[in-house]
């Protein structure tokens, strides 16, 4: 009898020590995490970024009151930016939106909601509106396809699509061009 509860006894405690070796190595694994849920790796409040070419020399600076890495495309989230697009020894063109992104690849940057473009190299104040501006910094051009506004001391125009060419300094309105002029 001795012999069967020795032995009922070693069973059960080989079964709590291999429960036991179960349930520490459960408890000691790192959780894993979902894929989806990956929030942003960094984000900056008040940020000032300036983008650099080859031969060092600025192409734009952007402030921003927020930007935030999206993790779904690794491409930086802009809020309120304010870009100065420097034109060789001319003032900045100053583009203003609510929203924006840097696309991971810092060749593209697209913006949105209430685009603002202002543009003083001749001497006279024109602005530019419009819903979205797309810029491919790579080749110094930014382009729309949507409606545009112009204003001016000299009055009114709208237009239907915008391309800016930095190489050449030139703004373009490609088609449906009105104006209106106000001495």
């Amino acid at each position: 009898m001795v012999r069967l509860a020795t032995l009922a006894t070693v069973v059960v405690l080989a079964a709590v020590a291999a429960a036991s070796a179960w349930w520490l190595s459960t408890a000691l694994r790192a959780p894993a995490t979902p894929s989806g849920d990956r929030g942003p790796a960094w984000y900056f409040q008040g940020a000032h970024v300036a983008v650099t070419g080859r031969g060092g020399d600025t192409i734009y600076r952007i402030d921003a009151t927020r930007v935030v890495h999206s993790p779904d495309d690794d491409s930086a989230l802009l809020d309120a930016p304010r870009l100065q697009w420097l034109q060789g020894g001319g003032p900045p063109l100053l583009v203003e939106a609510a929203t924006g992104r840097i696309h991971a690849d810092r060749s593209r940057v697209s913006l949105t909601d209430g685009v603002s473009i202002i543009d003083e190299s001749t001497g006279a104040r024109f602005e530019f509106r419009s819903p979205d501006l797309e810029i491919d910094t790579v080749h110094r051009v930014a382009h729309t396809d949507s409606d545009i506004v112009i204003l001016s001391a000299f009055g009114e125009m709208t237009g239907r699509g915008l391309v800016a060419d930095m190489n050449a300094g030139t703004i373009r309105i490609e088609s449906a061009v009105r104006g209106r002029y106000v001495p």
